[in-house]
């Protein structure tokens, strides 16, 4: 603060100032405090005394208190540095682990794509599941297609038809890609074994199935010679593309199965609809209207 300088005759002075002045004009240095911040400092000349204003020194007590307070404000400065290179610290560790798991789901999403692929392409040699009765003339069958109760609802999207689906134990579907992989490699013979609501049990065997590839729309390109007492039913769709029939219903699903110009057989249909005289939606093999029980079986024949 600056000194702030007054002057004053001397008995104008010991008027305002009581004998307290009086008592400070006596000392060498005289000064007269008047509260814990400011002193009075008065001089004497011949015109009467001379009085300036300062700040005295700040106590003790005020700079340990400034002391420690300063100590405090330096100590919250470096714990806020601090816990400002761990928070930086933990951004960049969380960075690393985004930057982890976006490529972990990359490769993830990559292989499982891969294995789709190899799904779809690759062609295997299912066995055939023990509770699936097998032809009982001989062993080395492999079961393309069954329906035993109608819980496996054959009505689906198409796409599923090219790479399999269901339950072996119930209602199953191989795929035609499987289907094609088998048949181009070796000649196959197909069996098929159905049954009526009645209980009544019927055979239709074929010494030479072949069915083309993806390309050619899986086309049941040969049949062969045809024996059994079912009927020569799939002979009218031989040569004729496997298709999704005509979006059944509007609502993307239906079944898909060999064509022709007139439906003699579906083994694909819907399980709880008969022969349809008008539409091929049913589940039936030639004359047998009412079947509740059919199996597809193929097997390597040599000739």
């Amino acid at each position: 603060m600056e000194n702030r300088e007054l002057f004053y005759s001397k008995s104008k002075l010991l008027k305002y100032l009581n004998k307290n002045i009086e008592e400070c004009i006596n000392k060498k240095n005289p000064f007269l405090r008047i509260d814990k911040s400011y002193n009075i400092n008065v001089a004497l000349n011949k015109n009467g005394m001379k009085i300036d204003i300062s700040e005295q020194e700040l106590s003790r007590t005020t700079e340990s208190y400034l002391e420690h307070a300063q100590k405090k404000i330096e100590n919250f400065q470096k714990t806020i540095a601090a816990q400002n290179t761990e928070i930086s610290n933990l951004k960049d560790e969380i960075y690393k682990l985004e930057y982890s798991a976006k490529e972990n789901d990359k490769h993830l999403k990559d292989k499982i794509a891969l294995l789709e692929y190899k799904d779809r392409t690759e062609v295997r040699s299912p066995k055939v599941l023990s509770s699936i009765d097998a032809p009982s003339n001989s062993s080395g069958w492999t079961v393309i297609q069954c329906r035993k109760t109608g819980r496996i609802d054959f009505i689906t999207e198409s796409y599923l038809y090219n790479v399999g689906f269901g339950d072996a134990n119930d209602g199953y579907w191989i795929g035609c890609e499987k289907l094609h992989g088998f048949t181009k490699t070796q000649r196959h013979e197909l069996y098929i074994e159905l049954a009526d609501s009645n209980g009544r049990k019927y055979f239709a065997r074929y010494n030479n199935f072949v069915i083309g590839s993806l390309e050619e729309k899986y086309r049941l390109k040969s049949l062969g010679e045809y024996s059994g007492d079912a009927g020569d039913a799939l002979r009218d769709h031989e040569n004729n593309n496997f298709e999704f029939y005509n979006n059944w219903k509007g609502v993307y699903k239906s079944f898909s199965w060999w064509t022709a110009p007139g439906f003699k057989c579906n083994l694909n249909g819907n399980y709880n609809i008969s022969k349809s005289n008008s539409e091929p939606i049913g589940f039936w093999w030639g004359e047998i209207s009412s079947l509740k029980y059919c199996k597809m079986s193929i097997r390597p024949t040599k000739e």
